[in-house]
């Protein structure tokens, strides 16, 4: 038991080292590991002591809210009537509503049935009884993906199956004063969550349109001379990009196919013109991976422009920042959405003839 306690101490401080400082709760599409132990206190007509109890739980989030979890659990005890060491063993499916599943902290109630398998190592004996349990509890979350569990149980066993019998003295369990019994099981453990469920960008915004053109100015008067016309003086033209991505994506999506065609337009129309791509992440991850990812968007839509338009490559340039640049909040999927992004600034200095 201790050697398991100071296991779970263990891996909790490697979790608070290495786990990137996000705050996140349950989500959709979430798979989750979930050990823990505790304590179990069996039901006075099965005399019974007890005992710690040892568990592991598996996970799947349908939605924020709902989640059904498989669980099995051994619990080490001893008879009260001199019959010995007793493993008792529990094999449920439970279903849980979780409460605030965005916070950092989570209360969630619990319902579930299966069965428990009681045998007495003396003997030959074993009984199989359904079981069906009712409860709650609280998942306060470290990080993202890690969460710190606490869990109250109280089972209801039905009377069950008995297989072999005690040698000389009749089964306990056929002394039972009824046929249903009440334990109760308290747990610590954490649950660890593993596959994001990403949820639907936002609508993206048209990037901007063009200036418009310089309306004609009247004619000169016919009889007198015409003005001498001024200077050339330089005028500049600016045009954005902006797309967003999926989570740990570099590829571009379709739907922002057509805005980067518009940009080509722009680059053949004004072949002096540059660009410079900035690729940005979400700060999920390592500083390290997420610049990788950064600069792998950026170039995809270099790529983009380069072999589906024929830009020149030389125009284009590329800058991966990572997560260093948001531009809304990492604490929400919607702003993690928005800064999975690639921004680009084409400029051009065109010399217009101011008498136009």
């Amino acid at each position: 038991m201790k050697k398991v306690l100071h296991l779970l101490l263990f891996t909790f401080l490697v979790s608070l080292i290495a786990a990137p400082p996000l705050l996140a709760g349950e989500r959709a599409g979430a798979v989750s590991l979930s050990p823990y132990v505790g304590g179990y206190m069996f039901d006075g007509v099965q005399s019974l002591r007890a005992a710690p109890v040892l568990g592991l739980r598996l996970g799947y989030n349908f939605t924020d809210n709902f989640e059904a979890e498989g669980v099995l659990n051994f619990v080490p005890t001893k008879s009260t009537k001199g019959f010995g060491s007793v493993n008792a063993w529990s094999y449920r499916l439970d279903l849980l509503y979780n409460f605030l599943p965005a916070g950092k902290l989570v209360p969630y109630l619990a319902a579930g049935g299966g069965a428990t398998q009681v045998k007495y190592k003396n003997t030959n004996h074993t009984d199989y009884s359904p079981t069906a349990n009712i409860g709650g509890g609280l998942k306060y979350f470290i990080t993202d993906s890690i969460a710190l569990r606490a869990d109250a149980r109280q089972l209801v066993i039905f009377d069950g199956k008995d297989s072999g019998q005690f040698s000389g003295t009749p089964p306990i369990f056929q002394q039972r004063e009824r046929d249903l019994m009440l334990n109760w099981e308290a747990s610590l453990g954490f649950t660890f969550l593993f596959g994001p469920a990403e949820k639907p960008a936002p609508p993206v915004c048209p990037p901007p349109e063009p200036a418009p053109a310089p309306a004609p100015q009247p004619e000169p008067p016919v009889t007198p001379p015409p003005a001498p016309k001024p200077e050339p003086v330089p005028e500049k033209i600016c045009m954005t990009l902006k797309i967003e991505f999926d989570y740990d994506k570099s590829d571009v999506k379709p739907k922002y196919h057509d805005v980067i065609g518009k940009v080509a337009e722009f680059l053949k129309k004004y072949p002096k013109t540059t660009a410079v791509i900035e690729g940005h992440t979400d700060n999920r991850g390592s500083y390290p991976y997420n610049i990788k990812l950064s600069e792998r968007r950026a170039e995809s839509v270099r790529t983009y422009l380069v072999d589906k338009f024929g830009i020149e490559a030389e125009r284009l340039s590329t800058k991966g920042y990572g997560y260093t640049k948001p531009v809304d909040s990492n604490k929400t999927a919607a702003g993690r959405q928005k800064n999975r992004r690639v921004d680009a600034i084409i400029d051009c200095i065109i010399y217009k003839d101011a008498a136009q």
